[in-house]
């Protein structure tokens, strides 16, 4: 069920964004859109069935420790 929910919402977002992008011609844009998407939508994915995420910040831990 959360699935179908995540599903419809997405292509909510991008039925009210992608048309307006399109219409402007702003291709670069469409790219950045298309990535952060991506990102966002796997992260989604992620936290949906409990897949385990890197922490970014685990790698900068021991650089910043004295």
């Amino acid at each position: 069920m959360l699935l179908i929910l995540l599903i419809l919402a997405l292509t909510v977002i991008v039925l009210l964004e992608l048309p307006g992008l399109i219409k402007n011609q702003l291709y670069r844009e469409i790219w950045v859109f298309s990535f952060l998407f991506l990102i966002g939508t796997y992260l989604a994915c992620a936290q949906l069935y409990q897949w385990p995420l890197p922490n970014p910040l685990a790698e900068l831990y021991p650089l910043l420790e004295d």
